[in-house]
């Protein structure tokens, strides 16, 4: 059965062009919405396997518009085509974004794009608040707490990180060039276990132990907060020329991400958060 594709889209040329180069490439029926109340109109009694939404919709305000859609089929897939290059701002990527797609775009890749956006999973819709919303969580504020900060990996830890090296690295090298990174690194105690980037690798080590010292610091707020023995499960440092983003991927390792601070911050966190779950599969759930 052909996967279902909706394309939303004020270009009516382009989004025909959309239309013909899936169809003629794969085993997709596109179907075309040159407004947002069309679209909505679309979804209504039908799934989508795939909504492909231009954020530069004139009148329209893409954000509440990727909302209602959601709200009408929760595991929608969905791409963005953004106005600025391949910026997505940073209030659509939190809104759980699988694929980007630039104008103009390379025909032969199109088929490849869509089917990354159909292979990555849609997160659960988070439940309605009891009360009043609470504000997301800023640098240095806690999402949830997680164990002591991680100790240098055990023989037989490291035996299993040297035997998928190769795997770890890979997932870190498509990190790395899908956010335009300067470093992605993998560290385990101070001790870097992969990385992929530009940098050299003594700019490598030097980042991993500033991130452990970042995540022993944590570890003392969290004590002095009543929560000995607890550590922030992520952490943000962010200046004028970059961005710094580190993630528990394990109980033992960190995953962190060095780039520039104009790749979105909701982007960033959430493709972070896909490689940790990828790294943790390789590694058999550890």
């Amino acid at each position: 059965m052909s996967r279902q594709v909706l394309a939303v889209d004020s270009n009516e040329a382009f989004a025909v062009l959309l239309k013909e180069g899936l169809e003629s490439q794969g085993d997709y029926e596109v179907t075309i919405a040159l407004d947002g109340e069309t679209a909505l109109q679309a979804m209504e009694g039908r799934r989508w396997d795939l909504v492909i939404v231009d954020l530069g919709l004139p009148e329209e305000d893409p954000g509440a518009l990727i909302q209602a859609m959601r709200q009408r089929q929760p595991d929608l897939h969905l791409i963005c085509i953004p106005v600025d290059e391949d910026r997505v701002p940073p209030e659509i990527a939190a809104l759980d974004v699988q694929g980007v797609l630039t104008k103009p775009f390379f025909f032969p890749d199109l088929p490849k794009v869509v089917e990354e956006a159909l292979s990555r999973p849609v997160r659960p819709a988070a439940p309605a608040p009891a009360g009043p919303e609470e504000p997301e969580a800023e640098v240095g504020e806690e999402a949830e707490m997680a164990p002591p900060s991680p100790a240098p990996p055990s023989p037989e830890q490291r035996a299993t990180l040297q035997e998928h090296a190769s795997q770890l690295t890979e997932h870190l090298k498509a990190l790395s060039r899908e956010l335009s990174a300067d470093a992605i690194l993998l560290t385990a105690g101070n001790e870097l276990v992969a990385y992929a980037g530009r940098f050299r690798r003594d700019e490598v080590e030097t980042l991993a132990r500033l991130v452990m010292e970042s995540w022993e610091a944590g570890a003392r707020v969290a004590a002095a907060l009543g929560r000995e023995g607890s550590r922030f499960e992520q952490s943000l440092h962010e200046g004028a020329d970059y961005l710094l983003y580190s993630l528990a991927a394990t109980d033992d390792l960190i995953l962190s991400v060095a780039t520039r601070p104009d790749r979105p911050l909701g982007m960033v966190r959430y493709r972070t958060r896909e490689t940790a779950q990828a790294l943790r599969a390789v590694l058999g759930g550890s």
